[in-house]
C-alpha cells in the first residue's frame, strides 16, 4: 500500500541520515548508489550492468519492510550476541583491565630493541580478545601506544601504521571476535557452534599477530627505532601500575576464564557472557578504586 511504501522509504533515509552521522558519507553514498541501481537498471548502459529494474514498491518491501532487508539476519545477530559482548569488552575495561593489558606488555617488552611497538602489538592482541572491535581496540590502546612509540624512536606515522595494524586484528581473537564470526552462528550451513567458531579463528588470529611482531622487531633492529626503554617514554605512564595479582589482571583472565569455560561445557554464548558480566560486576562493586559511585554500588549490592 502507499503507506507501507511511505513508512519505508521513511525508514531508509532515517537509517542512511544515522549512519552519516555516525560514520560519515560513504557508506550512505554506496548504500544510495545501490537503492539508485535498482530503480533505474532497464535505462542504464551496457557497461553498467543494466537490468530489468524495480519499482519503488519493490525495493521498498525488499529494503526495509521483509527479512532480507534492515530488519535481517545482520540487526538480529547485533541485538542477539554483538551487544552482549561490546557491553563485556566495555565493563571489562571500565574495572581497570586495560591499564593491566599495558602494564603487563610493558613488563615483558621494556627493555628490548622495539620495545614500545611490541607494547602495541601485544596490547592491541589482549584487547581484542576483549572488545572484537578494530576501532575500539586502536582508540583504547593508542591512547597510550602511539604516544610511546614516538617518544622512543619511532616515526608518527610509522607509530599510527603500527597501531593501526595491530588494533584490525582484534576481530580475530577468540573469545570475543569480530561481528562476522557472530553472523556465522546464524547463515553457515550445516549450524556450527561458537566454539567451533573460536577453533578456527585461533590460528589466523597467532599468524597475524606473530607476523606483525616480527616485522616490527626487524624494523626496529634496522632503523634503530624503540631503543629507548619503554619505562622511559615521556608521557606513557598509565594513571596507575597494576601487578599480575592485582583486581585489574583478576578481573581479566577471570572473565575471560568464565565465558571460555561455560562456552566449552556446551552454553549457549548468550549464557556464557551474561555469567563473565556478573563476575566483572561482582568485582567492580568490590573494588574501591574502581570509578563507580557509593550509591551505584549499593543499588548493585541489593540487586
Amino acid at each position: 500500500t502507499s503507506m507501507d511504501i511511505t513508512v519505508a522509504v521513511t525508514g531508509i533515509a532515517l537509517v542512511l541520515e544515522a549512519t552519516r552521522r555516525s560514520i560519515g558519507l560513504a557508506l550512505p553514498l554506496l548504500s544510495g548508489l545501490f537503492v539508485l541501481y535498482a530503480l533505474t537498471g532497464p535505462s542504464l548502459p551496457d557497461w553498467l550492468f543494466p537490468h530489468r529494474g524495480y519499482d519503488i514498491g519493490r525495493v521498498a518491501s525488499q529494503t526495509f519492510l521483509r527479512s532480507e532487508g534492515v530488519f535481517g539476519t545482520a540487526l538480529r545477530v547485533m541485538f542477539t550476541y554483538v551487544y552482549l559482548f561490546v557491553l563485556f569488552g566495555t565493563f571489562l575495561e571500565a574495572c581497570g583491565a586495560t591499564r593491566f593489558i599495558v602494564n603487563f606488555a610493558q613488563r615483558l617488552f621494556s627493555n628490548r630493541s622495539g620495545g614500545a611497538a611490541k607494547v602495541a602489538v601485544l596490547g592491541s592482541g589482549l584487547m581484542g580478545s576483549l572488545s572484537g572491535s578494530a576501532v575500539a581496540n586502536a582508540v583504547t590502546t593508542g591512547s597510550f601506544t602511539i604516544p610511546m612509540m614516538r617518544s622512543s624512536g619511532f616515526k608518527p606515522h610509522i607509530a599510527a601504521g603500527i597501531t593501526a595494524a595491530a588494533a584490525t586484528g582484534g576481530a580475530l581473537v577468540p573469545p570475543v571476535m569480530g561481528a562476522g564470526a557472530y553472523m556465522m552462528l546464524e547463515i553457515v550451513e550445516p549450524p556450527v557452534t561458537f566454539v567451533q567458531i573460536a577453533k578456527a579463528a585461533l590460528i589466523p588470529a597467532v599468524l597475524y599477530y606473530l607476523s606483525i611482531f616480527l616485522i616490527v622487531h626487524f624494523y626496529a633492529r634496522k632503523s634503530g627505532a624503540g631503543d629507548v626503554p619503554v619505562e622511559a617514554a615521556a608521557g606513557t605512564e598509565p594513571q596507575r601500575r597494576v601487578g599480575l595479582w592485582s583486581t585489574e589482571s583478576v578481573a581479566f583472565f577471570g572473565a575471560l576464564t568464565v565465558l571460555v569455560g561455560l562456552l566449552i561445557t556446551g552454553k549457549s554464548p548468550v549464557l556464557a557472557v551474561t555469567a563473565s558480566l556478573g563476575f566483572i560486576v561482582s568485582l567492580m562493586i568490590v573494588n574501591p578504586l574502581t570509578s563507580v559511585s557509593r550509591g551505584s554500588r549499593n543499588i548493585a549490592m541489593v540487586l
